[in-house]
């Protein structure tokens, strides 16, 4: 089976065509070679398919909120290729059980998947023989999770371990303590949520992680970066020459705390979405280059869980369909161009995470590919949503971009607003 892509305008650049056999690229140029089937991709801008590397896909015990048919549907028809799920599911992704668990779960998925393992502060030996992960992930604070990690010389040890198995360790950079005091001193309510989990207690934990990476030489991969202080920590860092990789998210960079009043709980996130200057530092980290990623945190819930009151409705919102159209959307602005779209939502994440052939359009490597309409303008509306997460802080948005080809390891999945069968796999590390 071979598939030509005709006429690709390669991330904005002049036409060529695109050769898949099999499973893998095997021709880029502006010969046009014979194929089993030929689709005229017209002009269209033409990306590796993106690669998330931050999702709460749910499912098993969870499933009533997602389940890997309808986050890989979602993900498929967002443009993202291969998505990377994060433990705090039930089971807890924690031993070996529970990754069991979750790679049987996961043979539902439409687009390729690896799986984040969780620390907690006893299980060293399951990190030691989990195989084939992507990254350890650590809460330091609770978000919808039932384990968080507070004891240093548990911290450590994490971190040790991590740097012997040469795995990255991925880290929700808040302390809980910090949040439980801050708590404590403001009335329950979405508007004060920034104020209840502080960015000081963000700033807190970034601190000591940073230390922590840069003594031992560790991978670190901090995720969902929000604060000011944490981008001018993380950019000092880099230039003291430690392995860290900075994430941020479209939420953090796009919206401030001033659309809480309109959206109320379906704004309620972790770490919270900041207040305009944080906004703004974001901004300034992904123009300066000190964010390397963009990750969805997709974290879907029911409509009726995040319709309770504040105190009772749970953080996270659904973001596998919004990505892409967001940020190119951006890209229509002058915020950030198509090379940069490219390199953050794939290169970047396969380099961070050791992924194998996956990242970029080059001979050889899986035929991950996505081809948007990049004129298209359209209205976010969560109720046309894949997700079962019917609802989005961005809903009502208007948007520039939208997702018209995805191909899958070399099958088209996904086709002017149609689904094919097909299956992804997981992915494997360099």
């Amino acid at each position: 089976m071979s598939i030509l892509l005709k006429n690709c305008k390669l991330m904005g650049q002049e036409p060529v065509h695109i050769l898949i056999e099999a499973d893998r690229i095997a021709y880029i140029g502006t010969d046009q070679p014979s194929a089993t089937e030929v689709i005229d991709v017209a002009h269209r801008v033409v990306l590796p398919g993106l690669i998330d590397p931050h999702v709460h896909v749910r499912d098993m015990g969870l499933s009533y909120k997602e389940d890997w048919l309808t986050a890989s549907r979602a993900a498929v028809s967002g443009g993202v290729t291969t998505l990377l799920d994060m433990p705090n599911t039930q089971p807890r992704t924690v031993d070996a059980a529970g990754l069991a668990a979750k790679r049987e779960a996961a043979q539902k998925s439409r687009v390729n998947w690896g799986l984040h393992f969780g620390a907690t502060e006893t299980n060293l030996s399951d990190i030691e023989t989990a195989h084939n992960i992507a990254g350890i992930k650590v809460f330091m604070a609770e978000s919808s999770s039932d384990f968080c990690v507070q004891d240093p010389d548990a911290l450590r040890a994490i971190f040790h371990l991590a740097h012997q198995l040469d795995k990255p360790v991925l880290v929700h950079s808040e302390v809980q303590a910090c949040v439980e005091a801050h708590e404590a001193q403001f009335e329950p309510s979405i508007l004060n949520h920034n104020h209840i989990r502080h960015p000081k207690c963000a700033v807190e934990a970034t601190r000591i992680i940073l230390k922590l990476a840069e003594e031992m030489k560790n991978r670190l991969y901090i995720v969902h970066t929000s604060v000011a202080e944490e981008f001018e920590m993380i950019q000092a860092a880099k230039d003291r020459g430690v392995r860290v990789t900075c994430e941020i998210t479209p939420h953090h960079l796009l919206l401030d705390t001033s659309i809480l009043a309109q959206v109320g709980n379906w704004g309620k996130v972790n770490p919270p979405i900041r207040d305009r200057s944080d906004q703004q530092a974001t901004l300034r980290a992904l123009q300066q280059g000190v964010a390397d990623t963009f990750g969805t945190d997709h974290a879907p819930h029911g409509l009726d869980e995040k319709s309770r009151e504040y105190a009772q409705a749970p953080s996270g919102f659904p973001g596998l369909e919004t990505l892409l159209p967001l940020l190119l959307t951006e890209v229509h602005r002058g915020t950030l161009d198509l090379t940069q779209l490219a390199r953050m939502t794939s290169g970047n994440v396969a380099r961070a995470l050791g992924i194998a052939n996956r990242g970029e359009i080059k001979v050889g490597n899986y035929a991950d590919i996505i081809a948007v309409d990049f004129d298209y303008r359209w209205t976010i509306d969560p109720d046309q949503f894949e997700t079962k997460a019917k609802y989005s802080p961005f809903a009502g948005r208007e948007v520039i971009g939208k997702n018209w080809l995805t191909v899958v390891n070399g099958q088209v999945a996904y086709h002017k607003g149609q689904f094919f069968a097909g299956h992804g796999r997981e992915i494997d590390y360099r």
